[in-house]
């Protein structure tokens, strides 16, 4: 017989919740948006902020130094994937149509990393961590590159 903790039932509405925001998320990421001055450093707060919130809730372990590696090659990766976002100007607007392989791989790598943490096995979890810090290094790292080519086309 199964059992289900309160605890199983709130991470698997959680995993299913976060699996429709990133596919709610890809379908928008298509159209081109206005980007506007502050957005990429919102979009980096936050991306900080979640991984921040996340890794002391899941109680994963994972060495500062692995950490800075992992997110440092994945800023990297972003800035170099950000050079695919043509910016330009309509009105008053910078505009650019984002790739949507950044948020594709953010969004797995999270739903990855909360699948791991439902098995309960703190190896599987750090494991899953070390997958959202590299993501969240491509998501800083695009938006580090947004934020300085958006300043060029003002």
């Amino acid at each position: 017989m199964i059992e289900i903790t309160i605890s199983t039932l709130i991470h698997t509405v959680s995993l299913v919740v976060t699996a429709l925001l990133v596919l709610l998320m890809l379908f928008t990421f298509r159209k081109p948006q206005a980007i506007g001055f502050f957005s990429p450093v919102i979009s980096g707060f936050f991306s900080l902020l979640l991984l921040g919130v996340y890794w002391l809730i899941s109680g994963a372990q994972l060495r500062i130094s692995i950490a800075f590696v992992l997110i440092s090659l994945g800023g990297i990766i972003g800035l170099l994937l950000a050079m695919t976002t043509r910016l330009y100007r309509e009105g008053k607007r910078v505009m650019g149509k984002q790739s949507w392989l950044i948020l594709l791989g953010w969004g797995s790598s999270l739903l990855v990393t909360q699948l791991l943490t439902l098995t309960g096995a703190g190896l599987a979890a750090s494991i899953g961590l070390m997958g959202l810090v590299f993501s969240t290094g491509t998501t800083l790292g695009r938006d580090l590159n947004l934020f300085v080519r958006r300043l060029r086309v003002e």
